[in-house]
C-alpha cells in the first residue's frame, strides 16, 4: 500500500492556532505546494490559488489558516465548475455566506477540491478532472461525492476542508480517507451560494483531523457564542441498532466490537436498540433528488455570470463527463419525479425523522452509533458494483446504507476514524445525534474520540 503524504500532515487546526501569525503566513504557502502536489498526484483538487493570490489576514481568530473548498461551493476569487464540464471557467462575485464567516474570521480557501461529478456520486471518480484518490492507498476511492475535500484533509494540505453532504457524502469519504467528517443538522449552516442537488437534504459539512478542530469550524460558521458543558464517558447512553451492524465486512466488525469494548471499558452504556425500516424509509430520498436537483440546477444558474444563464439540463447532460452521472441526467429528463410521487416520499421522510426521535426517547438516548460503512474503501474499477463477504453487490446501496436513513432525517452525524495498525486501511463509526443536537453530538465526539 503506497501512502501520499505532505509536510503538513500531522497538523491539526489547533496546531496552526497556537502558531504566531507570521509562520502561519509561511506555513499557508506551503500548504499552497502541497495543494498542488496533491492535484497533479491524486487528483485532489480541480483549481489551486496561486501563492501571491492568497489573501492572508494579520487578525482574526482563523487569521491565515488554510483550507479547502468543495467544487460545488462558491469563493470569489476561485472557480466553481461543480465537477462538470459546462461550468468550466465560471467565476462567482461573491462567497457564500458560510465561506464569508470564515473568510471574516481570517481564514484562506486555497483551492477547490474534485467531487463526483455534480455530487452524484459515492468515488469521486470525475471523469473530466480525474479520480479523487484515497491518500492512504491512491489505488482506492476517497469516496464521495465530497472526496477532494477529505481527501485534502488526510494528504495534509490543509487542517480543514467543506464538502457537502446529500445522502452520505461528507460521512462516506471521511470513513474512507481516515479524517473525521461532520454532517450537521440539515439547515445549521446557510445554503446560499451552492450547487444544490436538493434543498430538503443537502447539508453542508466539515472535514478536519480532530474534532476539537471540528467544533471550532462550527462555531465559526455559526458565528455562535454558545460554549457546551465538556462531556465524560461515563453515563453517556450511546444505542447500538442492530439492523446496521449485520452483514459487514469481517475486518470492519473486529475492528468496530474493538471500539465498543473500549467504550464499555470508558463506562459508556451501550443499549442495543432497533430503529426498523429505517433503511427501507431511507429509500425515499431518491426520488427527492431526482425531483429538486433540475429545480435547483435552474435557480443557481440563474444567478451565475450571464453565458451560464441560458444552459439548459440537455446540454449539461451532453458534455457531463462522467458516464454514470449523464445517464442519472438522462433519466431526470425522460423519465420525471411526479408530483404526486415526491409528495408522498416528501411524507416517508417526516416518518423517517418521527422514526428516529422516538428511537432517542424511547430509550433515553444521548446518541447512537455503528460503522460508518459496512466495507473498505473499495478500489477503483468497482464504482458500481463491490463485492463483500463473497457477494457482488451494488455499490452505492451498499456503503451508504448506514448513514443514509439519518441523513434523510436530517440529524447531525459525526464520523470518527478509528486507532487502525500502520499499512491498514481507514475504518471508522458515525455517531448520530437527534435532530437539532449539534452542539451536544460534537462534545459527545470529543468525549469518545481518545477512546477509539
Amino acid at each position: 500500500m503506497t501512502t501520499t503524504r505532505t509536510v503538513q500532515a500531522n497538523r491539526t487546526l489547533q496546531d496552526w492556532l497556537a502558531l504566531p501569525i507570521g509562520e502561519r503566513k509561511e506555513l499557508a504557502a506551503e500548504s499552497v505546494a502541497a495543494a498542488e502536489r496533491a492535484k497533479d498526484q491524486l487528483h485532489t483538487y480541480i483549481s489551486v490559488l496561486g501563492v501571491d493570490e492568497l489573501e492572508l489576514a494579520d487578525d482574526g481568530e482563523l487569521a491565515s489558516v488554510p483550507y479547502a473548498v468543495k467544487d460545488n461551493i462558491d469563493v470569489r476569487g476561485l472557480p466553481t465548475t461543480g465537477g462538470t464540464p459546462s461550468l468550466i471557467g465560471h467565476q462567482p462575485k461573491i462567497d457564500a455566506s458560510l465561506v464569508r464567516a470564515l473568510r471574516d474570521a481570517g481564514a484562506v480557501a486555497i483551492g477547490k477540491a474534485n467531487l463526483h461529478e455534480l455530487a452524484f456520486g459515492l468515488t469521486s471518480n470525475n471523469g473530466r478532472f480525474g479520480p479523487a484518490r484515497n491518500p492512504r492507498d491512491p489505488q482506492r476511492v476517497s469516496g464521495g461525492s465530497s472526496g477532494g475535500s477529505a481527501a485534502a484533509v488526510a494528504c495534509g494540505s490543509v487542517p480543514f476542508a467543506l464538502g457537502t453532504d446529500t445522502g452520505a457524502s461528507v460521512t462516506t469519504p471521511a470513513g474512507y480517507c481516515g479524517v473525521v467528517g461532520f454532517r450537521p443538522s440539515t439547515g445549521r449552516y446557510a445554503g446560499d451560494g451552492v450547487i444544490h442537488l436538493t434543498w430538503t437534504r443537502d447539508a453542508i459539512g466539515v472535514h478536519a483531523n480532530t474534532v476539537p478542530d471540528v467544533r471550532t469550524i462550527d462555531r465559526v460558521i455559526t458565528r455562535s457564542s454558545v460554549r457546551v458543558d465538556p462531556v465524560t464517558p461515563r453515563g453517556l447512553k450511546v444505542g447500538v441498532p442492530t439492523e446496521f451492524f449485520t452483514d459487514v465486512d469481517p475486518e470492519v466488525e473486529r475492528a468496530v466490537d474493538g471500539a465498543l469494548d473500549a467504550l464499555r471499558a470508558a463506562g459508556v452504556e451501550l443499549v442495543e436498540v432497533g430503529v426498523p425500516g429505517a433503511m427501507d424509509l431511507a429509500a425515499a430520498g431518491f426520488s427527492m433528488v431526482f425531483y429538486e436537483t433540475p429545480i435547483n440546477l435552474r435557480a443557481y444558474l440563474n444567478e451565475a455570470e450571464e453565458r451560464y444563464q441560458h444552459l439548459t439540463l440537455e446540454q449539461i447532460t451532453a458534455l457531463a463527463g462522467s458516464p454514470d452521472v449523464r445517464v442519472m441526467l438522462e433519466l431526470m429528463t425522460s423519465q420525471p419525479i411526479s408530483d404526486d410521487r415526491y409528495e408522498g416520499d416528501a411524507a416517508v421522510r417526516n416518518r423517517l425523522r418521527r422514526l428516529y426521535q422516538s428511537t432517542f426517547a424511547t430509550h433515553g438516548l444521548d446518541a447512537i452509533l455503528y460503522p460508518t460503512t459496512p466495507n473498505l474503501p473499495p478500489l477503483f474499477g468497482s464504482d458500481d458494483r463491490i463485492m463483500l463477504n463473497g457477494t457482488e453487490r451494488d455499490m452505492f446501496p451498499t456503503a451508504t446504507r448506514n448513514v443514509a436513513p439519518g441523513g434523510l432525517a436530517g440529524a447531525p452525524q459525526l464520523t470518527l476514524p478509528l486507532s487502525r495498525p500502520d499499512g491498514t486501511l481507514p475504518i471508522a463509526v458515525t455517531i448520530e445525534g437527534g435532530i437539532g443536537t449539534d452542539d451536544r453530538l460534537l462534545a459527545i465526539g470529543e468525549a469518545l474520540h481518545p477512546l477509539l
